[in-house]
């Protein structure tokens, strides 16, 4: 059986390298006829020239194409084959580093204006209102802390 195959593989492919032949022997005769033409000056041989698609608007850019809703959903088509089944992130590393950094210093701008709000009020108070207002968050704090259990926080059980 593997004989038989073998042999009718190579009775194939020796009927298609027949065929073959008959066809490079036709276009062979072609290109032969298209280059005598082209020496004597009957045909004018104008290499790789194709005119501009009709999609194309008169007096607008060359990537502006008018095109039928056939066309557009192909594109959409062709344009979805490839692309990842995750989404892309839209920074680049760079990118996110500097929309950190700007969002750092706005952060600690914001810091220091309230510091300099907090010292600005001290300053101007006297010493018993500074003292008191330490005194009630002290006490606001020790509250927060009674109400909270010990170990209470984020824990996974």
């Amino acid at each position: 059986q593997v004989r038989e195959l073998c042999l009718a593989e190579l009775n194939y492919a020796a009927s298609c390298g027949l065929r073959m032949q008959e066809e490079i022997k036709v276009e062979m005769r072609m290109v032969s006829l298209a280059i005598e033409r082209a020496r004597d000056g009957e045909v004018e041989v104008i290499p790789n020239h194709r005119p501009p698609p009709p999609t194309i608007a008169p007096g607008m850019p060359s990537n502006f194409r008018i095109m039928n809703s056939a066309a557009i959903q192909r594109e959409q088509m062709a344009a979805g084959v490839f692309r990842p089944s995750h989404s892309l992130p839209t920074y680049t590393v760079e990118q996110w580093g500097e929309v950190e950094m700007h969002r750092m210093m706005e952060q600690s701008k914001a810091q220091a204006e309230a510091e300099a709000h907090r010292a600005a009020e001290d300053t101007d108070s006297d010493h018993e209102e500074v003292s008191e207002r330490n005194r009630m968050k002290a006490i606001g704090w020790d509250e927060f802390v009674e109400g909270v259990n010990k170990g209470s926080g984020n824990t996974q059980r």
